[in-house]
């Protein structure tokens, strides 16, 4: 989700403010997801599940 979009009209150009914007979104839909799964009493998708040792 958080990698560079494949469909801009110029590639490589350093759209800095585009990626910004892109990024804040990403951290807002995190942080609702966040909430969500703690309102569920578990934790988002999105993060990293440790291993179980047997």
């Amino acid at each position: 989700m958080s990698r560079t979009n494949p469909f801009l009209p110029l590639p490589g150009l350093g759209f800095y403010y585009f990626n910004r914007l892109q990024y804040r979104v990403l951290q807002r839909m995190r942080r609702q997801e966040d909430a969500r799964a703690a309102a569920k009493g578990g934790k988002s998708s999105w993060h990293v599940i440790e291993q179980r040792r047997l």
